[in-house]
């Protein structure tokens, strides 16, 4: 009776890529003009470690293939060296691509807003993977 897990994603062209990674040149995708974006996926404690994000990660894949991805690219914070999706994504077949320290810091005191993690500012790299 309650959300336990939920994951969040939707199609994007490679500009927006691009963006996600800073300017990053993600050069198996460049000719792609729709890119699977998986954003988040969400697990409630409680439920971790019993196969739920991997349900997830594989449901969004295929939610996104049928409409016509056939390249991925997804985004994984780390914290202290931690990357708490990371395992699942890699047992999905994504790779990591770039590691972007300190991707919220300026957002973050721009905006003011308190990290989870490390609160303000936030410290937390973005580590990009993908999956073609």
């Amino acid at each position: 009776g309650s959300v336990i897990a939920f994951s969040l994603y939707k199609h994007i062209t490679y500009d927006e890529a691009m963006q996600l990674g800073n300017g990053y040149a993600f050069r198996d995708m460049v000719f792609e003009e729709q890119i699977g974006y998986l954003a988040t996926v969400a697990t409630k404690e409680g439920f971790t470690g019993l196969g739920v994000a991997t349900a997830l990660v594989e449901k969004s894949l295929e939610n996104m293939r049928e409409k016509g991805a056939t390249h991925f690219i997804s985004t994984a914070w780390k914290h202290y060296g931690i990357i708490n999706i990371g395992s699942v994504l890699e047992n999905a077949g994504f790779r990591k691509e770039t590691d972007i320290p300190n991707y919220w810091y300026d957002a973050s005191v721009r905006e003011g807003f308190q990290c989870p993690q490390c609160g303000n500012p936030c410290t937390c790299s973005c580590v990009i993977y993908t999956k073609i």
